[in-house]
Parts: C-alpha cells; sequence; structure tokens
C-alpha cells in the first residue's frame, strides 16, 4: 500500500491513488479486529506487527501530506478510528 500510494503522489495519479486508499482501508479492517487489536495470525513473530504498524502510519502519513484522513478511517459504525484502536 505505501509503495503504491508513493507512485501514485509522484506520478500524480488520482486513480492509483485511490486504489491505494482502498488497499490501506481493506488491509486494516481485515488484519484488526473491532477493538482495533491486530488478529493473532499476524502475531506470530515480533517483526510482523511491527512492519504492519509502520507501514499503516507511513501510508496514512502520506495521505496526510495530500490532504487526506486514514487515521480517521471508522467503519461498521464505529465512532473511534480503527487505525487510532490500534
Amino acid at each position: 500500500n505505501l509503495a503504491l500510494m508513493a507512485v501514485a503522489v509522484f506520478q500524480e495519479d488520482a486513480a492509483t491513488y485511490e486504489e491505494a486508499r482502498q488497499r490501506f482501508k481493506q488491509q486494516l479492517f481485515t488484519m484488526t479486529r473491532s477493538d482495533g487489536a491486530i488478529i493473532p495470525d499476524y502475531l506470530r513473530n515480533p517483526t510482523t506487527p511491527q512492519n504492519l504498524l509502520l507501514g499503516w502510519i507511513q501510508t496514512a502519513e502520506t495521505a496526510r501530506i495530500q490532504g487526506d484522513d486514514l487515521y480517521g478511517e471508522t467503519g461498521n459504525g464505529q465512532s473511534l478510528s480503527r487505525l487510532a484502536l490500534t
């Protein structure tokens, strides 16, 4: 997601940026529970959750610089951001 978003920003490609944004949301909601905890399947070793969080934050920061708020993404009627819960 981060690489795709970075390429989209560099090339000023709105369609690719939106694809990266949708992939970010899908990954965030697939890999975390509603309370924000990372699903145990991704906790096999100490580096996997660290890399997930790092990638999500870098992607959200890239989007923030572009004026887009991925930190505030909510889903399934949640009132608090999934990334904030994580």
